[in-house]
């Protein structure tokens, strides 16, 4: 069965999102679900754009009156119920219309990564990073373990939601004299080794540190550790390691969102996982309060759309 053209499923399925249906219907609905895994993509996909419509309505409207207060709850739009079949579906025509002006509205607020031409790419001579101090030990040369390179069109996905030059940029901030102020020879190397484009040179790096080198060291080398794996490809490793970072208040949210590309990037065998974790951080959505949503939240949605696209 084609479900995305039944027109009376659709009105299940919109009811059922909304609690509209009783609950002897609801949890036969509910087995169908379980039973049938097309309905089940149509109705996460359903859920998923029934929430993204939402927060852009919100934000767009936010945005033009000034006003927080002034903004109707998207439940008052919901409350209008057309009088026959034709004018629901123009009316859900139109929302569609503003919808896409809503999702205009938020890419162009969206912070994207700056292409980079091969140009301006880093070319180093030789396989020693540049130092940036004159005391600080050279890197060492010693052959380290290679990542894999992304095999499938989830992985290639790491392209559009993860800057590798930005993120260095962030990292390097934050080792020297940012929030973590965990500078090292170590965690100088490993930076170094990075910024040129060899993060398999860092990983060796910066496993030397252990807890004993101090907790703000360690902490620092974990952070950047945790990375050099992800853009070595090694989405297994990184997991681990952004897993482990996530259970600390300090950086949980952003955290959580490395750990959600690693798992996304090796959908098909982390799929539960990955689908636990976007629920949490869709959930963390607070249309009346938009300040509490998840740092993330925005990006959480754009890459669940892009994973359904996959799945089609």
């Amino acid at each position: 069965m084609q479900y995305h053209e039944d027109d009376n499923l659709l009105d299940i399925i919109e009811d059922y999102l909304r609690g509209k249906l009783p609950a002897q219907e609801a949890a036969d609905f509910e087995r169908q679900i379980a039973a049938d895994s097309a309905l089940a993509e149509t109705v996460d996909m359903m859920r998923v754009e029934q929430q993204a419509i939402e927060l852009m309505f919100r934000e767009e409207l936010r945005a033009k009156l000034g006003d927080m207060e002034k903004v109707a709850p998207i439940s008052e739009l919901a409350a209008v119920q057309p009088q026959n079949r034709r004018m629901k579906w123009l009316l859900a025509a139109l929302l569609a219309v503003l919808a896409a002006g809503g999702i205009w509205f938020i890419i162009r607020k969206v912070p994207q990564p700056a292409p980079v031409s091969p140009a301006e790419q880093p070319q180093p001579k030789s396989d020693a990073p540049p130092v940036a101090k004159a005391t600080e030990p050279a890197p060492k040369t010693e052959a380290a373990p290679q990542g894999s390179p992304p095999e499938n069109r989830y992985a290639s996905l790491m392209t559009k939601f993860y800057d590798r030059e930005s993120n260095n940029r962030e990292l390097e901030a934050s080792v020297r004299g940012g929030d973590i102020r965990g500078q090292s020879p170590q965690t100088s190397n490993a930076l170094a080794w990075m910024k040129s484009g060899k993060p398999e040179k860092a990983i060796p790096e910066l496993l030397e540190t252990t807890p004993s080198d101090g907790a703000i060291e360690y902490e620092a080398a974990r952070k950047l550790l945790a990375h050099a794996y992800f853009q070595n490809n090694r989405f297994a490793d990184a997991a681990i390691v952004f897993r482990e970072l996530a259970q600390k208040d300090e950086g949980r949210d952003e955290a959580q969102w490395y750990l959600l590309l690693c798992l996304v990037a090796d959908y098909p065998s982390q799929k539960a996982k990955a689908d636990a974790l976007f629920d949490a951080i869709l959930q963390q959505q607070f249309p009346d309060q938009p300040t509490n949503n998840h740092p993330f939240l925005l990006q959480a949605i754009e890459l669940k759309k892009a994973v359904a696209n996959i799945r089609r």
